[in-house]
């Protein structure tokens, strides 16, 4: 009987974990230094703050025009990130463009954004518009955090907001 009782809580263990937050990809990343580069569709200085749970994951994507990120790109700062999916090292993001309207009537079909691990503190980020050809460089991250506690969607530098970053140019703090 104490056999099965330690089955049952391994079991439920294992389910309920499956829940939270899994530690791949979820947390605060950054381009390294020297390492933007302007080809493809999105300017590729960006801050990439990404929740991920089981294989799904969502987050905000920050475009910057330079390394030093205090020049927001003023086509879009602030892309909403969907529907992720993680297939072994590699998570796939859907760009939801609805904050940059100049982007979305480029690229009508979708933006993707994949970022690959390449161990537990930096990744490789990628970006392609659906139905061109892939991008053949991609850009290195470097993780600043591994957990969403500090960056949570609630606090004001972290969220998009639609009335001063709709890319059509930033508006007042």
């Amino acid at each position: 009987m104490g056999r099965s009782w330690a089955l049952w809580l391994i079991l439920l263990t294992l389910f309920f974990s499956a829940c939270g937050p899994a530690d791949l990809f979820t947390g605060q990343w950054q381009s390294k230094t020297g390492s933007c580069q302007s080809d493809g569709p999105i300017p590729a200085c960006n801050e990439v703050t990404i929740g991920q749970y089981g294989n799904d994951g969502a987050g905000i994507m920050r475009v910057y025009l330079n390394d030093a990120f205090n020049v927001p790109w003023p086509t879009c700062p602030c892309i909403h990130l969907r529907d992720g999916k993680k297939v072994g090292n590699t998570i796939t993001l859907v760009a939801d463009l609805s904050l940059c309207p100049m982007l979305a009537a480029n690229y009508p079909n979708q933006i993707t954004i994949a970022i690959e691990s390449l161990d537990d503190f930096t990744a490789e980020l990628k970006v392609q518009a659906v139905g061109q050809a892939p991008s053949t460089s991609g850009v290195q991250l470097d993780r600043l955090e591994d957990n969403l506690v500090k960056f949570d969607s609630h606090h004001p530098l972290r969220q998009c907001d639609p009335d001063t970053e709709s890319g059509i140019g930033l508006g007042d703090p």
